[in-house]
C-alpha cells in the first residue's frame, strides 16, 4: 500500500511535538490487518481485504503506519474476543461531525486518533461512575453538559478526578464518549458559542 499523498508531501518535516506523539502511540503495538483475530482461520490476505471493506464502511478505524507502509487498528475498538465494538460506528459518525475528523479530511487516522487518546475530564472515573450520571444518555445534549460539569465539580479524589482519554473507556460509556465527540464537533462550528452549544438556540430544560 502507497503513502497517502499528503503524507508523503510532508515526509521530509524534522521531527515535532506532533510526530513523537504518533511514535509513542505506535510504540502501543496496535495490530495491522494481518494481525486482526477477526475469522483467525482465515489467511492474512483474507483478513487484510476484510478490514479494507470494514475500513471504508465506517465499521473500522485505523491510522496509517508511514514506516511500515499499512493500517494499524487501535485496540480500544475491540472486545476480548476481537470483536468490533457495536457502538464504534456511531462514534466514527459522530467524529466525521468535526470537520477536520472526517474519513475524508483524515486519510490517515491520527487526527482521530490524536482525539481519542488525549485525557478529557469530564471522562474521570468520578464522573462517569457516579450515579446520577447514569440518566444522561436520556438528557438532551445541552443538559447532559450541565450534569457532567456538576459532577466534575464534586470530585474529592484526585485520582478519580484525572481526566481519561476517549479510547480508555470507550468499552464501558461508549455514549459519554460519542457524545463527547459530538460537543468537541459543535464547538468547532464558528456559530456555536464557547461551551459548543449553537448561538441563538435554547434547549429544552429538565
Amino acid at each position: 500500500m502507497s503513502l497517502p499523498p499528503y503524507l508523503a508531501a510532508g515526509a521530509s518535516h524534522g521531527p515535532t511535538a506532533r510526530t513523537a506523539r504518533k511514535h509513542s502511540l505506535l510504540a502501543l503495538h496496535w495490530p495491522t490487518a494481518a494481525e486482526l483475530h477477526h475469522e483467525p482461520a482465515c489467511s492474512p490476505a483474507d483478513r487484510a481485504a476484510w478490514a479494507t471493506e470494514q475500513q471504508k464502511a465506517g465499521k473500522l478505524f485505523g491510522v496509517w503506519d508511514d514506516v511500515a507502509g499499512l493500517f494499524r487498528y487501535p485496540t480500544f475498538q475491540f472486545g476480548s474476543e476481537g470483536c468490533i465494538y457495536p457502538r464504534l460506528p456511531a462514534l466514527l459518525v459522530a467524529l466525521a461531525e468535526h470537520p477536520d475528523r472526517a474519513a475524508e479530511s483524515d486519510e490517515s487516522g491520527w487526527r482521530r486518533a490524536y482525539w481519542l487518546y488525549q485525557p478529557d475530564r469530564t471522562l474521570s472515573r468520578n464522573a462517569l461512575s457516579n450515579q446520577d450520571n447514569r440518566l444522561i444518555c436520556g438528557l438532551s445534549e445541552e443538559r447532559t453538559w450541565e450534569v457532567l460539569d456538576a459532577l466534575m465539580k464534586n470530585d474529592e479524589s484526585p485520582s478519580d478526578r484525572k481526566g481519561r482519554t476517549p479510547a480508555e473507556v470507550f468499552a464501558e460509556y461508549p455514549d459519554a464518549v460519542i457524545a463527547l465527540a459530538l460537543r468537541s464537533a459543535r464547538m468547532a462550528s464558528p456559530d456555536a458559542d464557547a461551551e459548543g452549544n449553537r448561538l441563538g438556540h435554547r434547549g429544552p430544560k429538565y
